[in-house]
This record gives structure tokens, C-alpha cells and sequence, in this order.
């Protein structure tokens, strides 16, 4: 039997430090640990997520690639508040095509793109019914973004739903 190779590699994170993962938001960083699997000793980030009950284990080599990333500067807010203000957006009608586009943006994992998803959403619901997944979508994106700029804005989440809402659109009547 061959010794347990080692992959050490310096963590991006420390213990504590504020992380976003994607598509499951904002989180911390509780550990940085080592972990042998098969034959491979790595060290892991041990993120413990905000919006579920849930802890990761992400390989601190692979932490990038992955998309773990710090939460958005302060200094890019008014930025990402403008583009959340901006309402004359060309948004497709096909149903299928939209959530293909959500999605991908989604995946991404970057909060422009989920910042986009939330507005054209939002765009959506106040001129026509969103159906019941862009509904379950807009709910789990907007959750996200609330999560990542109360951390960024350094408030609460009520405040930071707050400052996102006064760029959005209001609600149609039936939404």
C-alpha cells in the first residue's frame, strides 16, 4: 500500500471569513480542516450556509474553481443597485427560453447575473403572471441576493430586502 499523498495548498479563507457559495448564497467559514480521502490527505474549507441547515466541504485547491468567492464590495453596490433599477430590458416570452436563461445566469454563481435573474423577474411579475417555477425562482434568487448584500452592506436582511425593493418594479396585481 502506497503512503497517503498530501495536497496542501495555502486556503484562500480563514476562519470566519464571510463566503459566497453558489446557488446556495452566503455563508461562513466555521473550519479549515484536512481530510483524507482514499489515498489523498487536502485540506477543506468547512463553510456552514445562511439560507439552509446545510455545511460543505470544499477543497481549498479547488475553492475558485468552484466558485467560493468574498462577498461583493461595498464600493460596487451603487452599481449593482443601478442595474437592479434599470427596467427597460429586453426579456424573452418564451417560457422555456426565460428559465434556460434564469438558470444559466443562476449557475453562474456571479451576483450580477443573479442580480439580472431578480430584475427581470421582478420586470416580469409587474406586467404579467409569473408561472409557478419562475415563482419558486424569483423566491430562491431574490433570497440569495438579499443574503449576499445584507453581508455586503454590512445590515440586516430586512434592510437589505428594503434597499433591493426600492429598485425593483411593484408587483402586478396578481402576483
Amino acid at each position: 500500500m502506497s503512503p497517503a499523498s498530501t495536497s496542501t495548498v495555502e486556503s484562500p479563507f480563514k476562519k470566519g471569513d464571510a463566503v459566497i457559495y453558489p446557488q446556495h448564497g452566503a455563508g461562513r467559514v466555521v473550519a479549515v480542516e484536512k481530510r483524507t480521502i482514499g489515498d489523498v490527505e487536502r485540506q477543506y474549507l468547512v463553510i456552514e450556509l445562511e439560507l439552509q441547515d446545510l455545511r460543505v466541504w470544499v477543497p481549498c485547491d479547488e475553492a475558485e474553481q468552484v466558485g467560493v468567492r468574498e462577498p461583493t464590495p461595498k464600493d460596487e453596490l451603487d452599481d449593482l443597485f443601478e442595474l437592479l433599477s434599470d427596467h427597460d430590458v429586453r426579456i424573452p416570452s418564451n417560457f422555456s427560453r426565460r428559465m434556460k436563461n434564469n438558470q444559466s445566469r443562476m449557475n453562474d454563481g456571479d451576483v450580477w447575473q443573479l442580480a439580472e435573474v431578480v430584475r427581470n423577474l421582478a420586470i416580469r411579475r409587474s406586467k404579467k403572471h409569473l408561472s409557478p417555477s419562475e415563482k419558486t425562482l424569483y423566491a430562491h434568487a431574490r433570497n440569495l441576493l438579499v443574503a449576499e448584500l445584507a453581508l455586503s452592506m454590512g445590515k440586516s436582511h430586512e434592510k437589505a430586502e428594503a434597499a433591493i425593493d426600492e429598485h425593483l418594479p411593484e408587483p402586478g396585481e396578481d402576483s
